[in-house]
């Protein structure tokens, strides 16, 4: 084993080696993009099919009129009862993602992605058996407790083997794979409805839930581990062999073998800190990331994107729709959330994180605007024309969200955390979100009830006050490597600048 010495004596000698071999100069490098490390970026996000699925499944099930009548939620008590099956999830969510960030930690990302499968396929295995709603209720709560973790796996293990000048849509590709699982699970019930007075029409929906998280256990198999992890674990020669696996493409080792360093410098920086989550607020090193975590989740359901999306059905029966029609709806809903996720993919490279996410909440506050006039006025009425407008303020709601905050905040929070933080950070940032949708949507169906339209209030009202926090506080993060945008936050760099991502910087470069 080496001592102090001998180890300060290793990072000398890498030092010179460093020097002589790049003449002490700044590496510029467009990184050439290999479609095994798309590949390897869209085989985990299979996880967060099987995520969002889990995460959907309840909209359609509260739906079936099979599941309403075996679970007794025809009485006084139903909405409560509705309310609990969603505030037992995402409690059980918040405690899930503290688990997955130990875990990621210490056993590895792939080996908790393992962990997460096994846990989501038990608990839909129970939700499937449940004899009666308190049963169901409580294994809600495991169901939250594994499906919520995929949350923060997937955009942390992808964040960390992404090529910086494509994170965006690669890492963005997660909120395309959360509303794709929506879809399987919504279109799913509606299929099944169609097994008038079986129980298998919602039971069948959580063996589909249960089958995604089996897919996604095998192709994890085929993944290589995250070279940062290895190297925060000082696996290093596999940390290298790994990169030049998804990066080595430049017909030299040289990039290769500099990411390697640039990673390991950074870890060896940052391992002198053996930071708590109490120290992550405590210290201004950290405080500023971590803040920015937990606004980012909080603010994400600050305008009550899930509990539009969980209680659309609700919604649509106030608008006079049948049962067919609000599965359908359910339905179409998310599969516009998919479409315009794929737009904002695209665009977080080009229009940059911040910018999206301002603009994002600002056209959801005008949409929700829209919807409390026409809900306050026509809920309940028979004027179609009306309650038609009133669906469409929901899609266009959809669609902003979609292509602003989808895949925009996950991105977002799993770069802006140093390495030996990132699980940490993305876990507070997925945390408050689930904490903030369990204090929102427990009672919500409650308070439809007793106050109408004025709940909506608080979201058009929490809007524009997160909206004003994230443009005060948050620093644009577009096209810098994971590492050098700890430069934004005050670190210092061990290896200065490592990617050049557009021609005009290379020319400069060559300017100069």
């Amino acid at each position: 084993m080496e001592t102090p010495r001998e180890k300060n004596d290793t990072n000398s000698s890498k030092d010179e080696i460093t020097e002589a071999e790049f003449e002490n100069q700044e590496a510029y490098y467009v990184p050439k993009t290999q479609m095994r490390n798309v590949w390897y970026v869209l085989m985990v996000g299979m996880g967060q099919i099987a995520g969002g699925a889990a995460n959907g499944v309840i909209a359609t099930t509260l739906a079936q009129p099979t599941f309403v009548s075996k679970m007794s939620l025809n009485g006084p008590d139903a909405l409560s009862l509705m309310g609990g099956t969603n505030g037992a999830f995402y409690a059980g969510g918040f405690v899930g993602v503290f688990f997955a960030a130990w875990s990621c930690d210490t056993f590895g990302r792939r080996k908790c992605m393992w962990i997460t499968g096994i846990l989501n396929i038990i608990s839909c295995i129970l939700c499937a058996a449940s004899v009666n709603i308190g049963m169901f209720i409580a294994v809600r709560f495991i169901a939250g407790f594994a499906a919520c973790q995929y949350v923060m796996q997937t955009p942390l293990y992808q964040s960390e083997i992404a090529p910086p000048h494509l994170r965006g849509l690669l890492v963005g590709t997660f909120g395309i794979f959360n509303v794709l699982g929506y879809n399987i699970a919504n279109w799913s019930g509606a299929g099944f409805y169609h097994l008038k007075n079986s129980n298998i029409a919602w039971r069948m929906i959580f063996v589909i839930v249960g089958g995604l998280s089996i897919i996604h256990m095998v192709l994890i198999y085929f993944c290589p581990e995250s070279p940062r992890w290895l190297v925060m674990k000082n696996r290093v020669t596999e940390a290298e062999e790994v990169i030049r696996l998804i990066h080595g493409d430049s017909g030299d080792d040289r990039f290769v073998r500099l990411e390697t360093l640039q990673i390991e410098r950074q870890v060896a920086t940052e391992r002198e800190y053996n930071v708590s989550y109490f120290q992550m607020f405590a210290d201004k090193r950290w405080r500023r990331r971590t803040l920015l975590c937990c606004l980012i989740g909080t603010v994400g359901q600050s305008t009550g994107v899930l509990v539009i999306n969980n209680y659309g059905p609700y919604f649509y029966a106030l608008l006079g729709m049948t049962t067919e029609q609000q599965l359908y709806l359910a339905g179409g809903y998310v599969a516009l959330s998919m479409t315009v996720a794929i737009i904002g993919a695209f665009g977080i490279d080009k229009l940059g994180r911040v910018n999206l996410m301002i603009w994002g909440i600002a056209g959801q506050v005008v949409m929700l605007c829209i919807e409390t006039a026409i809900v306050a006025q026509y809920a309940g009425t028979t004027n179609r024309s009306a309650n038609i407008a009133g669906i469409w303020a929901f899609f266009m709601y959809c669609f902003v969200y979609g292509i602003s905050w989808d895949c925009t905040p996950y991105v977002y929070v799993a770069e802006i955390m140093p390495s030996h933080l990132r699980a940490k950070g993305v876990t507070l940032s997925i945390g408050c979100l689930y904490l903030s949708v369990c204090a929102l949507i427990t009672g919500a169906l409650y308070a439809f009830g007793d106050i109408g339209w004025k709940y909506f209030l608080v979201f058009i009202c929490a809007g524009p006050v997160g909206a004003g926090l994230i443009w005060w506080y948050a620093p644009e993060t577009n096209g810098k490597t994971l590492e050098e945008i700890g430069g934004l936050f005050g670190d210092d760099l061990a290896i200065p600048e490592l990617h050049a991502t557009d021609e005009s910087h290379l020319a400069h470069k060559a300017a100069a």
